[in-house]
C-alpha cells in the first residue's frame, strides 16, 4: 500500500469476500442479465498475516481432508530497513519458500512444516494453481539483478494429504519452458484431466517491452505415448517488442 505520510509500505490484513453473495438473481430485472450486486456481499476482516511483511506471495485456495477451505499462501519477499528500491546490492532482499495457511473458519494461520528434506527455492512473482487440490508453484525470480540466473523455470507440487514437497523434472534433455518470472499459471485439461499450464511472463534479462512472452506450454506427467513427463509447446513465443517513441522509453523501462 501507499499513503502521504508513510510513502510505500508492505500491508499483512487479511480479507474476504463470498463470490456467491456477489450476484444476485433479480426476476424480471431488465440489464445486468438479471442480476445486481447483493447486500450480502461485504468484506469481512480476518486475522493479519503474522509472519514477516513480503510481496510477490501467491494464495490458493485448497481444502482440507475434512472439506475446510483454506489459503494456501507461498513465497514471496521483503526489502531490509534502509535499502534502496531495485537495489542489487547482495542480500538487502529476504526472499521466501515458507508456506502458511490461512483457516476460514477457525479465523487462523499456520505455518506448515513440511515432511521430508525437498522444497522449492526460496522466490517471489511465480505462479501458483490449485490442481487436484495441491498446490502447484511454477518459476519466479530469485535476485534482483536483470540476469537470466534470477529466474526459474522448476515446478512443484505440495499435498495437504502427506504435507510433502514433490518436484516434477521434465525428461533428460527435453524440452521446457524458458526461465521466467510473472507467469501466467493455471490448470487445463490435457488427455482427460488436468494438467500445469503456463501463459506468458518475462524473462530476463532485458527490459520489459523486450522480454515478454506470450508463450503456451502445459506439463504431462507420464505421458502416455513416452511414458515419461514432458513438457509440450503449444504456442510459440511471438510477443514482439512494442515500438515506443525515444522520449517515452525511459517512462516504459522503469515500470
Amino acid at each position: 500500500g501507499w499513503s502521504k505520510e508513510k510513502g510505500t509500505e508492505v500491508l499483512s490484513d487479511t480479507w474476504a469476500v463470498s463470490l456467491a453473495a456477489l450476484d444476485v438473481v433479480i426476476d424480471g430485472l431488465e440489464g445486468f442479465g438479471g442480476r445486481i450486486p447483493g447486500d450480502a456481499a461485504k468484506w469481512t476482516q480476518g486475522r493479519s498475516f503474522p509472519g514477516p511483511p513480503r510481496w510477490g506471495s501467491t494464495g490458493t485456495l485448497l481444502r482440507e481432508a475434512d472439506g475446510r477451505e483454506v489459503l494456501a499462501f507461498f513465497g514471496g519477499r521483503n526489502k531490509k530497513a534502509g535499502a534502496k528500491e531495485h537495489t542489487t546490492e547482495k542480500g538487502m532482499y529476504t526472499y521466501y519458500n515458507e508456506l502458511w495457511v490461512f483457516d476460514f473458519q477457525a479465523d487462523s494461520w499456520s505455518l506448515i512444516k513440511p515432511e521430508g528434506d525437498l522444497a522449492p527455492h526460496p522466490r517471489d512473482h511465480h505462479g501458483a494453481a490449485e490442481i487436484n487440490n495441491d498446490l502447484f508453484v511454477f518459476a519466479g525470480r530469485v535476485s534482483e539483478k536483470r540476469s537470466e540466473d534470477s529466474n526459474l523455470n522448476d515446478l512443484w507440487s505440495f499435498s495437504l494429504a502427506t504435507r510433502r514437497w514433490t518436484r516434477y523434472d521434465p525428461a533428460p534433455g527435453g524440452p521446457a519452458p524458458h526461465k521466467r518470472y510473472m507467469p501466467g499459471f493455471a490448470s487445463s485439461v490435457w488427455g482427460g484431466r488436468e494438467a500445469p499450464t503456463v501463459f506468458g511472463g518475462e524473462s530476463l534479462p532485458g527490459k520489459t517491452r523486450t522480454t515478454s512472452r506470450n508463450d503456451v506450454w502445459v506439463y504431462v506427467p507420464k505421458d502416455a505415448f513416452s511414458g515419461v513427463n514432458t513438457w509440450k509447446q503449444l504456442s510459440e513465443n511471438k510477443c514482439e517488442p512494442t515500438m515506443v517513441a525515444e522520449e517515452d522509453a525511459s517512462e516504459v523501462d522503469a515500470r
